[in-house]
């Protein structure tokens, strides 16, 4: 589950995770949270550029509404995207 919290980390790592991973040796790993992260960043700088099918972009929105916990999340993520709104 994205969580606001996660992309805070997100950010304040600019995304690498191995980075985070040595800070935070004890804790669980966040693979595939980053992961999707990341995915979802590509997809959305992918319609931004035009080069998404309309299945496509119902399916990376659906996503997003999906894995984030929150509006105030789907906004931060959006933001970190540098895209706006589907």
């Amino acid at each position: 589950m994205i969580t606001l919290k996660l992309l805070n980390d997100y950010l304040k790592y600019s995304g690498n995770l191995d980075a985070w991973s040595r800070v935070n040796r004890n804790k669980v790993s966040l693979y595939d949270d980053w992961m999707l992260i990341d995915n979802l960043i590509q997809n959305l700088k992918l319609i931004e550029n035009n080069l998404a099918s309309e299945s496509f972009i119902l399916e990376t929105k659906n996503k997003i509404l999906e894995n984030c916990d929150n509006y105030i999340t789907i906004s931060k993520f959006y933001k970190i995207a540098g895209v706006g709104p589907l």
